[in-house]
């Protein structure tokens, strides 16, 4: 059976915010591919992949921007991913994260898929476009190239850490060599999928704020959504009464468990992941004296074995914990 690979429509908000910046109207190049403007504007809805790299491919030459993906890539910001990105910038870690977005990838791109694979003490963050023979498929490669990069130089928080290995699904080009955060890298061509490496450890840390801060301390500014605050209550009464029952977590939240479940829901989690979440940030403080051990952490997180606490902590950081511990040194 032949497959139609469709795309949100927001996918083109910052094409079309970029060029908006420059003085450029971009009604015409939308109409010309079959796009209302008015539904870019109201971010609803669907349109087929080809529709949007033709939009793309349309602008980048219209305009003379061979890079066009790439500029729009430069100026992301979370707020471009809609209800995404404040999701992913609360996550504990950048894995977490990237399982967001892995998640998030396949629900508004049919054929694209995003994953990780390991090599050595490094890993490399894989985005596969699909079909990237489409005319003006290039400027999503690029788009997609320089949203990874950024979301991993927000965890490394090593200023101006770069990429040195890059593998780009499009056909050897001049732009990229135009990008300041790829200079130093050694891309390779015609991949299989666009692909960034870095170090394995920085899976295991938070992303840092908008602006390249840290997050501010839960106790200096606590959390408003419901998920993040139940989380924040359960962490801290972990180490003291351990993990609660839900109908004890409804209890405290003066809630029906039914009331409890449903507004987690609505916050786009569950109580089994928000316990996740507050186990996760307790063992990352326990690992911190070198004397705990993989069976104290099971004990004292309330795991039912070590297998239930290595599989939960690796969908974290994508390690064990005596890995994360090594590499948290470094």
């Amino acid at each position: 059976m032949a497959v139609l690979p469709i795309v949100e429509v927001s996918v083109l908000r910052p094409f079309q915010a970029l060029l908006e910046r420059e003085g450029i109207t971009a009604g015409p190049y939308l109409r010309q591919v079959g796009i209302s403007p008015d539904q870019v504007a109201a971010g609803d809805g669907w349109i087929t992949k080809p529709q949007a790299y033709a939009f793309m491919r349309a602008a980048g030459e219209g305009e003379g921007i061979p890079d066009f993906g790439y500029r729009v890539g430069r100026a992301f910001h979370f707020e471009a991913l809609g209800s995404l990105g404040p999701r992913m910038q609360s996550c504990e870690t950048l894995k977490e994260a990237l399982d967001m977005l892995s998640d998030s990838v396949r629900r508004v791109a049919t054929d694209n898929r995003v994953w990780l694979s390991r090599d050595d003490d490094h890993v490399w963050l894989h985005n596969d476009s699909g079909d990237t023979t489409l005319l003006g498929s290039e400027h999503g490669v690029q788009l997609g190239a320089m949203v990874f990069l950024k979301l991993v130089q927000q965890a490394a928080r090593a200023g101006g850490w770069r990429p040195r290995d890059v593998r780009l699904e499009s056909d050897p080009e001049i732009v990229h060599e135009m990008v300041p955060e790829l200079a130093g890298a050694r891309p390779s061509f015609r991949a299989s999928s666009t692909a960034i490496r870095f170090p394995s450890g920085f899976l295991g840390r938070p992303l840092a704020g908008p602006a390249g801060n840290e997050r501010r301390p839960a106790l200096e500014f606590p959390p408003t959504g419901f998920g993040a605050a139940l989380t924040e209550v359960v962490h801290s009464r972990l180490q003291f009464a351990g993990v609660p029952r839900i109908e004890e977590a409804a209890e405290m939240c003066a809630v029906s468990q039914r009331t409890l479940q449903r507004r987690l829901t609505e916050d786009g989690i569950s109580y089994r992941r928000v316990c996740d979440r507050a186990r996760f940030r307790r063992a990352v403080e326990l690992l911190e004296d070198p004397s705990v051990t993989t069976s104290d952490l099971t004990a004292e997180l309330g795991y039912s074995d070590r297998r239930s606490l290595i599989r939960a902590f690796r969908r974290f950081t994508g390690m064990t914990p005596g890995e994360y511990r090594r590499v948290a040194k470094d």
